[in-house]
């Protein structure tokens, strides 16, 4: 009998791990903020690739959503530094995409830059993700 009991809990325990895996994170309670800035993450990450290769990055996503993305708690956007450190951003990211092939890589920085620079006083849980997508000289 206790084996049964035991293999129903493994049973139960790996569909769970296996249901996770297949449901969407905002089923887990990431905001609209979150969701936004993971794909922003993922396209930046694409776009270091294409850089790297001599490619030019595309950017599909609309980085100025951030300005008006939920967060996951007020004070996150609610404070003195979130819409200037925005701005910031999002005018590199324009920058980058009007940079001359040989600028793309100090452009795409500088980039990056300003995701640290705001995530450092507001949201410090991604920096470390977002440090790896440095270009290297």
């Amino acid at each position: 009998m206790r084996r049964k009991q035991l293999y129903a809990i493994l049973f139960l325990g790996s569909s769970i791990v296996f249901l996770a895996a297949f449901v969407p994170a905002s089923t887990f309670g990431d905001s609209e903020l979150t969701l936004l800035m993971r794909r922003l993450f993922d396209e930046a990450l694409a776009a270091k690739t294409a850089i790297l290769e001599g490619r030019e990055p595309c950017f599909e996503e609309n980085a100025a959503g951030i300005l008006s993305a939920k967060a996951s708690a007020a004070e996150k956007t609610n404070n003195p530094y979130y819409f200037p450190a925005a701005n910031a951003y999002l005018e590199a990211l324009e920058q980058l995409k009007r940079a001359d092939p040989d600028q793309r890589p100090a452009a795409f920085n500088a980039m990056v830059d300003a995701c640290m620079a705001c995530h450092r006083k507001v949201c410090p849980g991604p920096t470390v993700r977002i440090q790896k997508l440095y270009i290297k000289p």
